[in-house]
C-alpha cells in the first residue's frame, strides 16, 4: 500500500511538473501573439498617415494637373446657372408691355371705326354714304377708316349733310341740330282730341297740336269717332305759320250720344268714369269719341270695354283699356309725361 501510494504521489508530481512546463512554453506564445495583435491594431491607424505623405511625395507633379482640370469645370457650371436665372427675370418684365399694345394695332389693322349720331330733335332718319335708314340716336355699324357722307333728315325739319372722317379703332361723335323747315300748322278742334292726318298719313298727334310740315300743298284731315271728317287743303310757304280751328259736325248715326249720358240711356243702366290727370285740363276720348269735359272729368257711359285716350298738348298721349260696369264708378288717375322737344 505504501508503495502504491508512493507511486500515485510520484505520478501526481510528474503530472504537475509536466503541466508547469507546458504552461511555461505556452505563455511566451500567447504573449507574442498578444504583442503581435497590439501592433496590428495600432498599425491601421498609423499606417494611413504615412501612406498619404508617400503618395503626395511620389505624385506632386502629376496630381496638380488633374486637380486643376477638375477645378476649372467645377466653378464653370454654377456660373451659367445664375446668368440664365437672371435672363428670364428680364424677359418676364418685358413680356407684360408687349401684349398691352397689341389690341390697339389689332383694331387699327381691322381698319374700321364707328360713329355715334345724335340729333335735335331725336327720331331723325340717318343715311350713310347714301344707304341705310337708321334713326337717331344711332351707333353706326363698323365703317372703313376714311371719309363718309352722313345725311340727317326729319319731316318738317331741314336736312343736314355732313362729311366725317372715321378713324380706325375709335368711336367718333356726330351731333346735329335740325332747323324747322317749311311751315308750321297750329291745329285745334271743337271738340278737341281729333286725330290729325297730313296727306292721308297719320301723325300720331291729336288736337290741339302744332306741326311742322314742308312747304307746298298739303291735305290736312281731322278725324274723330262720332263726327264727320274735317278736310282742309292748304298751300304753305317757307316760314309760314297757319292756324286752323274747325268745329266738327256730328255724323249721322253717331255713337257719341249712345255712349255718354243724355244719349237715350237711363242712368240706372249706365256706368261712370272718373278721370283725373296731373296736370289738369286734358281731353279724354272713349273709342275716339270725345267726352264733353276736360280733366278732372266725370262722365256716364254705357257698360262695356273702351279704348281710353288722354290728350294734352305738350304731353305724351296716354292710352288705356278700361271696362265700365253698370251702376259702378271706375276711377283713372294719370301723371302725364312731357314730350321731348
Amino acid at each position: 500500500m505504501r508503495v502504491l501510494a508512493g507511486v500515485v504521489v510520484l505520478l501526481l508530481i510528474a503530472a504537475l511538473t509536466a503541466w508547469r512546463v507546458y504552461r511555461r512554453h505556452q505563455q511566451p506564445g500567447q504573449e507574442a501573439a498578444a504583442t503581435q495583435a497590439l501592433p496590428a491594431l495600432q498599425q491601421p491607424a498609423a499606417a494611413p498617415p504615412p501612406a498619404p505623405p508617400a503618395e503626395t511625395a511620389t505624385a506632386p507633379a502629376a496630381p496638380p494637373e488633374t486637380p486643376s482640370a477638375e477645378a476649372t469645370p467645377a466653378p464653370e457650371p454654377p456660373q451659367p446657372a445664375p446668368r440664365s436665372a437672371s435672363k428670364p427675370k428680364a424677359k418676364t418684365a418685358a413680356v407684360p408691355p408687349t401684349p398691352a399694345p397689341q389690341p390697339v394695332p389689332a383694331a387699327d389693322a381691322a381698319g374700321t371705326g364707328t360713329v355715334h349720331v345724335t340729333s335735335t330733335p331725336l327720331g331723325a332718319t340717318v343715311t350713310i354714304d347714301g344707304s341705310g335708314a337708321f334713326v337717331t340716336p344711332l351707333d353706326s355699324p363698323p365703317l372703313k377708316a376714311g371719309t363718309h357722307a352722313f345725311s340727317v333728315s326729319k319731316l318738317g325739319w331741314s336736312t343736314v349733310q355732313r362729311r366725317l372722317d372715321v378713324v380706325a379703332g375709335k368711336a367718333t361723335n356726330l351731333d346735329v341740330s335740325l332747323a324747322v323747315s317749311g311751315a308750321i300748322v297750329e291745329l285745334q278742334s271743337d271738340p278737341p282730341g281729333a286725330a290729325i292726318l297730313v296727306d292721308e298719313k297719320p301723325t300720331n298727334k291729336f288736337t290741339p297740336a302744332r306741326l311742322a310740315v314742308p312747304q307746298g300743298e298739303h291735305k290736312i284731315r281731322l278725324r274723330m269717332e262720332g263726327f264727320k271728317d274735317e278736310n282742309t287743303v292748304v298751300t304753305l310757304a317757307e316760314g309760314q305759320t297757319l292756324s286752323l280751328s274747325p268745329k266738327l259736325a256730328p255724323a249721322k248715326g253717331s255713337k257719341l250720344k249712345r255712349l255718354f249720358k243724355g244719349g237715350g240711356g237711363s242712368p240706372e243702366n249706365m256706368g261712370t268714369l272718373e278721370v283725373t290727370t296731373h296736370p289738369d285740363g286734358a281731353h279724354i276720348t272713349l273709342n275716339d269719341a270725345a267726352a264733353p269735359e276736360t280733366t278732372p272729368a266725370r262722365v256716364a257711359a254705357k257698360p262695356g270695354k273702351y279704348d281710353l285716350a288722354i290728350i294734352l298738348p305738350g304731353y305724351k298721349t296716354v292710352h288705356r283699356t278700361v271696362e265700365i260696369e253698370k251702376g259702378k264708378t271706375l276711377g283713372v288717375d294719370e301723371v302725364l309725361e312731357k314730350e321731348k322737344p
